[in-house]
């Protein structure tokens, strides 16, 4: 009974998912940000909402949810002020996406980002605006060779986790922190990917052998 006490209280792991949610590559990361801005079939509020979940690695309500007073306010003071994942208020630095912020900024007549996004009067606009997000979203992968049915804004988020995590020495509160999240277990979700990599980057270098016929 005193043991079940004690091992009562010691996090475990996450449970390994039945399927793994992989990010994108840096290099397609990279791609897809360079499409975003130069993309001309993207409208200036759409380069914005693609632009900040890109380098930042906002959700995409987070994104839609954004208030113009305090888009504002970030362009002039440098930290946004928005309402994340369970109305919680969230303040982050705007130094990597401070140009998509710009281009918000400069819309006239509108309250929520979602707004701009979706010109639909009737309807749940938030779904409209989510929507047409992600559809332009996958239009960008289909420019950089990357399938629609591989390509949705979770991803980049995912992305932008497992890119800060390796950064950072695979430091999982420090992600947490970054991420603005309030249980280290969410951190450790995204972790896989970086702790499979790291592990096949250490065993491939353990022996570096010759290449097959070679001298």
């Amino acid at each position: 009974t005193v043991l079940l006490e004690q091992i009562s209280d010691i996090l475990l792991p996450p449970p390994a998912r039945k399927l793994v949610k992989v990010p994108r590559t840096k290099e397609q990361w990279l791609a897809v940000v360079k499409e975003i801005n130069a993309a001309d079939y993207l409208s200036h509020p759409e380069r914005a909402a693609l632009g900040i979940m890109s380098v930042r690695g906002l959700r995409v309500g987070d994104v839609l949810r954004l208030e113009r007073e305090k888009v504002v306010e970030a362009v002039r003071t440098g930290e946004l002020s928005y309402k994340g994942k369970g109305s919680k208020w969230i303040i982050c630095g705007t130094k990597a996406f401070s140009a998509y912020l710009e281009l918000f900024a400069r819309e006239d007549d509108w309250e929520y980002v979602c707004d701009l996004i979706s010109v639909s009067a009737r309807g749940n606009k938030m779904k409209s605006a989510g929507q047409q997000l992600s559809r332009a979203l996958k239009t960008v992968g289909e420019h950089i060779g990357i399938s629609r049915d591989d390509m949705y804004p979770h991803r980049l988020r995912r992305t932008y986790a497992t890119e800060f995590l390796a950064a950072v020495g695979g430091d999982l509160e420090k992600l947490r922190q970054a991420m603005k999240w309030s249980d280290i277990q969410t951190a450790a979700g995204y972790a896989d990917h970086s702790r499979t990599k790291e592990l096949e980057n250490i065993g491939d270098n353990l022996l570096l052998t010759p290449t097959p016929g070679g001298k």
